[in-house]
């Protein structure tokens, strides 16, 4: 289930999840890449991914927090299949939404900056060039993100095949 509150100037989206019943110490580790979540069992789909630490990762550059935490009675529970069709369905949306509303504006000012750096003729003070170098590098930071996040995405699609 997903909630999006208004809290004066900021926004709180809650994710309820019924799937795996966490540990404090566990809920600590969640948001690791690659952490193993000792649940008794040597069994790999207790592992956090990269997902969650992208994420994150994403959240924070833009001056936000995410946390995670058990619910009331700490109990796990199943999702319905309609459920896990609307989960599937919003992260459909949400990865198409990083390809064309991220990705594509990315490639356009990476291609742009790219030009102006590779103009020898340009009368381009060497201030602006390096203000312009510093939004390609920036850029292809963001854009090597967002193509770390699908590959994830792609990564665990295989991997459920």
């Amino acid at each position: 289930m997903i909630d999006l509150l208004r809290k004066s100037a900021s926004i709180q989206i809650r994710i309820s999840d019924r799937g795996l019943v966490l540990s404090d110490v566990q809920l600590e580790s969640l948001f690791d890449r690659y952490k193993q979540l000792d649940s008794g069992n040597d069994d790999r789909s207790n592992t956090t991914g990269v997902a969650l630490a992208i994420v994150k990762a994403i959240i924070e550059a833009h001056g936000g927090t995410i946390q995670a935490e058990l619910n009331e009675r700490g109990e796990r529970g199943e999702n319905t299949e309609a459920e896990e069709n609307k989960i599937a369905q919003l992260k459909k949306d949400f990865l198409a939404m990083i390809g064309h509303e991220l990705r594509a504006p990315l490639e356009s000012i990476l291609l742009t900056t790219e030009e102006v750096l590779a103009d020898k003729s340009s009368a381009l003070p060497d201030a602006a060039k390096s203000h312009v170098s510093s939004v390609n590098d920036n850029v292809r930071r963001m854009l090597s993100f967002a193509n770390d996040l699908l590959n994830a995405q792609n990564m665990e699609s295989d991997s459920l095949k």
